[in-house]
Order: C-alpha cells, then structure tokens, then sequence
C-alpha cells in the first residue's frame, strides 16, 4: 500500500507587533524573548513577528535611565509605546551647562554687561497686597551701577526713592503741595521698588552669570523649541529657570539654603532690545504668600 500522506504543518502561531519611539533618540530596543535588539532610527524601531501576551520591554540609551515597560501584545495588532528617557546625572550637567549658555547668548550674551548697565524708562508699576489687590502707579526708572532712582506717582500722592549702594533714601515726590502718601503707604511702595531693583532682569542676569552656579537640565534644544527647564544651584540659593523658544526667560522660581525668601516668583515677558541685548519690558515679582507683589510695565 502506498504510505500514509504526512502530517499537515503545525497552524501558525498568531503574533503582533511593536512600534517603540524614544526621546532624545537614538536608543536600543530589546523584547525580552523576542527578536535580537534593535536601534532606532529617527528614535522609532519596529518590530514584528512577537508572542501575544504580555512582553517586556527593555529602553536603553548610554548617559540615561534604562527604562522598561510590559506592553500587552495582541493578534494582528501593531501596538506602539512611546517613552521619555531621563537623563542621568552626568548627563543632567552638561545638559544644563549647555542651555544655561545658550541662554546667557540668547539675552546678548557680554554684550549685556555693557547695554543694560544704564537704563531709563517710564511706564507703570502694580503693587498687590494681601489680598491680590492692585494699586496703579505711574513710575519712572533710571538705573546705573550701584545706583537706582525711582519716582512714582498716582492720585494718592508720590514718592522718589534714590539708592546708592545698599543705602536708599525716600522723599515725596511731585510740586511742593502736592498730596503725601501715609507712612504706611510710602515704606509699602518703598519696599517693593527695592524689590524690583533686586530682581530686574539686567541685574538678575548678572548675579546669576557670576555666582559660579551649577546648572542641570533634562532638555538642551539649541535652538529653542518649546519651554524648556533650567536649574541653577549655589552654595545659599537655587534659580528654577522657565525658558521660552527663543530660549529667554520667562518664569523663575527662587529657592534658599536658609529657607528665607524660598517661593518668591519672577515674571518676564514682552522682551525688547537694548543695543545687542534683550531686556524684559515686563516684570512682576510674586512673593512667597503668591499674593503680594509688584508689577511694573514700561513703555516702548
């Protein structure tokens, strides 16, 4: 008799596939149990012919965090993970060094030193008290090295604040009878003037470009794209730094070693230049109780 015919091929096994992408890219990809690892390109791998079932999956890239995920395969399916790898500590610092430079050139880099050392401008300032309130002022600012004088004025009355050094000295403003604040109203007023003389952007940027501060960052997109966060670090006080695509700041949070003054915020926006600089025509200056503060606005 002829042989019997041979057995039918096992039913092929039903199998899925995976698309990983990574970011920053590039990273190796490796489904434990399946196929030999893969590198990404452009930060995306494909890989097919996988059990079902439930796979893990191993994300690695030199100088970040291994990451590893279970991923649920399914019959006929092309599933997709995307993961955000984070940077590792080393990876972190010069990651940082590099945004932090990239912002000191996006604000005008040495140019600032010597374009924003004198300022003179007009416009307004906004004192809000514990309540969030706001009271207007007229305000006119003129800034030298060491040096600063403030004169605001509203229907209320007027006060001029001249600094020398870390020494300033209040008097009325405005004609010889022109109204008086209360003394509640000009050490208030008076207050927040130092503050913004503190915290404005030109001195700002130096106090920060000179401390010698370590910087970290998860992100160093030059150029810009998107927000992008920066933190520097000294030996009394950390800045955590909010960048806007063209890699200016925006939002800073303040943090001290001593816990004084932690939680004060600074605000900059509508940035103009001054010479080869930018300077941020708008500040405003929140402190810790995220009430009280100041606004100031200056015109073109």
């Amino acid at each position: 008799p002829p042989p019997p015919p041979p057995p039918p091929p096992p039913p092929e096994q039903p199998t899925g596939a995976l698309t990983v992408q990574c970011e920053p890219a590039e990273c190796e990809i490796t489904v434990r149990g399946g196929p030999p690892s893969l590198d990404t390109k452009n930060g995306t791998a494909r890989i097919s012919g996988l059990k079902l079932g439930e796979a893990l999956v191993d994300i690695l890239k030199p100088g970040y965090l291994d990451q590893h995920r279970a991923v649920a395969i399914k019959s006929g399916a092309d599933d997709s993970l995307h993961v955000t790898l984070e940077p590792d500590a080393n990876t972190q610092a010069q990651l940082g060094t590099r945004l932090f430079k990239a912002m000191v050139e996006a604000a005008g880099g040495e140019a600032t030193h010597k374009d924003l050392a004198v300022l003179s401008a007009t416009g307004s300032a906004t004192l809000f008290d514990t309540a969030g309130s706001g009271t207007e002022w007229n305000l006119t600012v003129t800034l030298h090295p060491g040096q600063a004088t403030f004169e605001a004025k509203n229907s209320a009355g007027g006060l001029k604040l001249e600094c020398r050094g870390e020494t300033c000295q209040a008097q009325p403003a405005g004609k010889l009878f022109a109204k008086r604040l209360s003394r509640e109203q000009a050490q208030i007023l008076e207050t927040n003037l130092r503050q913004f003389r503190t915290y404005q952007f030109a001195v700002l940027l130096d106090r920060i470009i000179s401390a010698g501060m370590q910087a970290t960052a998860k992100t160093a997109n030059i150029p810009g794209s998107g927000e992008q966060r920066l933190r520097l670090e000294g030996k009394s006080e950390a800045y955590n730094i909010a960048l806007d695509a063209q890699l200016l700041p925006t939002f800073i949070t303040f943090e001290s070693k001593t816990g004084l003054g932690s939680g004060l915020t600074l605000g900059f926006a509508d940035y103009a230049m001054v010479g080869a600089s930018h300077y941020s025509r708008t500040t405003e200056i929140k402190f810790p109780d995220g009430k009280q503060g100041l606004r100031v606005r200056f015109g073109q």
